[in-house]
């Protein structure tokens, strides 16, 4: 995690920043956060977007999405296995090709800070050998507007937020975030098992895999 802090500095992370190896804490300077609007959001979402990719990291992809389902807790009949396979199927060249070691891996609202002056990100995946991009960033990012599991997100929706980033996605690159979204939700079954917890991940799965993507910002014709 120091070492994303100190190599990865796309992202505005705090000052003073340190690490003790001996005693392996992690110092930093405290932040008090006020409310962060669609613009702190849209600030942040839009650093994402332009991390630098790679390609030919399929398969760093397929080990995190076999690892996903492997965590699960939720019972993925084969209704809804073939669906996520279809979409797999649909995102695997894009979401392989978008490999971003400076992408932050947990872009959850809870890791963006606004002091009303600046907008901070903390809290990054610390992995160096995870699977990471900006597609799985805007994903987590949505996963964490859901009020069920994160009862202090504000009343902003993905769509608005990447409206306001005026970076012009795909309908193809929407069908990423949406399936790493759903990573997100089967993932947190493995921590949120209770009955009603697992029943909201698969109706909010469910409304995930039927949903129609639609690109933001599209270019306007000639």
């Amino acid at each position: 995690e120091y070492n994303w802090y100190c190599h990865n500095r796309k992202f505005n992370v705090p000052d003073g920043i340190r690490f003790n190896p001996l005693q392996k804490i992690l110092y930093m300077k405290y932040i008090k956060p006020t409310t962060c609007s669609i613009y702190s959001y849209s600030t942040v979402l839009r650093t994402a977007l332009n991390c630098k990719c790679r390609s030919h990291e399929l398969l760093m992809f397929q080990n995190f999405v076999r690892d996903t389902l492997e965590r699960s807790k939720l019972e993925i009949k084969s209704e809804m296995y073939n669906a996520l396979k279809d979409l797999y199927g649909e995102v695997e060249g894009t979401m392989a090709a978008s490999f971003s070691p400076e992408s932050h891996g947990d872009l959850t609202t809870a890791n963006i800070i606004d002091d009303g002056n600046d907008v901070y990100v903390i809290d990054p995946v610390a992995p160096e050998n995870q699977y990471r991009g900006p597609w799985l960033d805007l994903g987590k990012f949505r996963f964490s507007l859901d009020k069920y599991f994160f009862p202090k997100a504000p009343n902003i929706t993905i769509e608005s937020c990447l409206k306001e980033t005026k970076y012009q996605i795909t309908n193809k690159e929407m069908s990423c975030v949406r399936f790493c979204t759903i990573l997100c939700y089967i993932r947190l079954s493995k921590y949120r098992s209770s009955p009603e917890d697992l029943a909201h991940i698969e109706e909010r799965v469910w409304e995930l895999l039927n949903e129609k993507d639609k690109p933001i910002n599209p270019k306007k014709e000639d």
